[in-house]
């Protein structure tokens, strides 16, 4: 750990890229801690470093699924959640999740590269998706391959402000699964995706919203009966009809408020003063001639320019 910290102090100055190559040259553990140190503490990153991090902890991913698949095929272990596997191979899992998610510069489609397909990281996987917005097939992962609605409708809300159709995605996803074969899924030994109409009417009552309705509508199939649906449009009704009160009682407040402007118009104007030229101003007492004036409720006439000082001869409470 010592020799470790001199190296770190040693290489604090010189190019990082290089190097990182350097230690991976020597020992990918060593990297890998130089890696994250400069991420973590340094706040030092580039997209080469970035992708050198990453790819790193997957190749530590794939030289420890070997293990964890033959304690599988054994019978020794259930397969666990990801990120909860036994040994490091959790740990590594939890940690490249992390640093897919939270760092920003680096390649999806280098990554996606990297994992080559060989191993099952579904959620590794609907992650890079996510980044390169290709959404429908992260959503295929979430929902029939992970299997897991939380996390489906996690990733919609997080990229709902950059595809607002992502909701609409996530109910077709559910009523019209893709192939595994589009996934390159297919080497894999999983169970054909089915439409799964009780996610669907879920996610139409959830978030509804989100969702344009008309659309939604054609998605169903011509089989579907009212009562399976009855909850959604339940929904929606209570929503719009929500909605048309609200916009009522706007409409009624509005036409007071304007009803309202219109009288005192009406109570202002009915008030007439002749002035002349003869006239004088009650703050400066010089003739108002052609200049602007304004005058108080007691009909006494000024300048325009006299209503801004400060002493008024008996005028100062009274509102021109």
């Amino acid at each position: 750990k010592q020799w470790y910290q001199r190296r770190v102090a040693i290489t604090a100055g010189l190019p990082k890229e290089q190097v990182v190559q350097h230690l991976k040259s020597m020992n990918p553990d060593i990297a890998l801690q130089y890696l994250e140190r400069l991420i973590d503490i340094w706040n030092v990153s580039s997209q080469e470093i970035e992708n050198s991090l990453i790819i790193l902890l997957v190749e530590k991913v794939s030289s420890e699924w070997p293990t964890y698949q033959g304690m599988l095929a054994a019978g020794v272990l259930e397969p666990c959640l990801p990120g909860s596997e036994p040994g490091q191979l959790g740990a590594l899992r939890l940690r490249l999740t992390h640093f897919l998610e939270r760092l920003q510069n680096y390649s999806p489609s280098l990554v996606i590269r990297s994992l080559g397909y060989e191993i099952p990281l579904y959620e590794e996987l609907a992650i890079l998706y996510g980044r390169q917005r290709e959404c429908d097939k992260a959503l295929m992962l979430y929902c029939h391959v992970l299997k897991n609605r939380t996390k489906a409708e996690e990733f919609c809300d997080k990229y709902y402000e950059i595809d607002n159709q992502i909701y609409y995605k996530l109910l077709r996803m559910y009523q019209c699964p893709m192939s595994l074969e589009a996934l390159r899924l297919d080497k894999f030994k999983l169970a054909e995706p089915l439409p799964d109409m009780g996610a669907a009417i879920d996610i139409l009552v959830k978030h509804y919203k989100h969702i344009d309705v008309k659309e939604a509508l054609r998605l169903l199939p011509e089989d579907t009966k009212l009562q399976d649906v009855e909850e959604f449009m339940c929904a929606i009704l209570r929503d719009r009809t929500k909605e048309s009160r609200k916009n009522l009682l706007l409409k009624s407040l509005n036409l007071s408020d304007n009803l309202k402007v219109k009288s005192q118009k009406m109570f202002y104007q009915k008030d007439k003063l002749i002035v002349t030229g003869m006239d004088s101003c009650a703050v400066c007492n010089k003739r108002v001639g052609e200049c602007a004036i304004a005058f108080y409720p007691d009909r006494r006439i000024v300048h325009y320019g006299c209503m801004s000082r400060e002493t008024l001869p008996d005028v100062s409470s009274s509102t021109p």
